[in-house]
């Protein structure tokens, strides 16, 4: 008898990885010892470029006339910035589920390496590292509409660890009024609002 596994969940930021152990034959990132196969399916499918999972129950939805579309329609130059964490929500989910620009000319994407540690022993993440990019970026004046991510709230708040949890949203707010400090040459801005999580005990 065979081994099958079904995913109850519709968020796709950490199902476009996990259902490549189930389900492809060809697969490098860790040994899954005797493998002989695993009937994946998952709620539906996260990765509509990658095909990811293979199985799904419901089609993805068709996101059209995204708020990128509208701005390099109108020859807006954008800009996308935040560090691994979170860097596919400032673009992948921005662009409604899709890889890649809609726009080469028009846009650029900047990404920070996170670094790969429990996120509450360092719970400032990469928010000063965001910060001076954003201002960089800002101040340069050769874009027209920016965003970024913050993850702390998130990334943190998730461990339930509470003193962590302060520390990383007290980093955020610290971030803010630096980052918002070249605005003023600057025609849009918009923030990715920093994600807040209950900690658990």
């Amino acid at each position: 008898m065979g081994t099958a596994s079904f995913s109850l969940t519709s968020g796709a930021t950490g199902l476009r990885r996990f259902p490549l152990a189930f389900d492809r034959k060809e697969f490098t990132p860790f040994d899954r010892g005797d493998y002989t196969g695993v009937d994946f399916a998952g709620m539906l499918e996260y990765d509509g470029d990658l095909k990811i999972p293979e199985h799904y129950l419901v089609e993805p939805p068709v996101i059209q006339n995204t708020l990128t579309e509208v701005l390099c329609a109108h020859g807006i130059r954008e800009y996308a910035l935040s560090e691994t964490q979170k860097y596919g929500h400032v673009t992948y989910f921005w662009n409604g589920n899709r890889s890649g620009k809609v726009d080469e000319h028009l846009e650029t994407y900047e990404e920070i390496p996170s670094d790969v540690i429990p996120f509450e022993q360092a719970p400032a993440m990469k928010s000063a590292e965001i910060t001076e990019h954003m201002v960089t970026a800002m101040a340069s004046r050769q874009f027209d509409f920016l965003r970024c991510n913050f993850p702390n709230g998130d990334m943190v708040g998730h461990t339930g660890v509470l003193e962590a949890v302060i520390t990383a949203m007290e980093c955020v707010i610290r971030a803010w009024p630096e980052s918002w400090r070249p605005l003023i040459n600057t025609a849009t801005l918009c923030w990715s609002r920093p994600t807040t999580a209950t900690p658990t005990r």
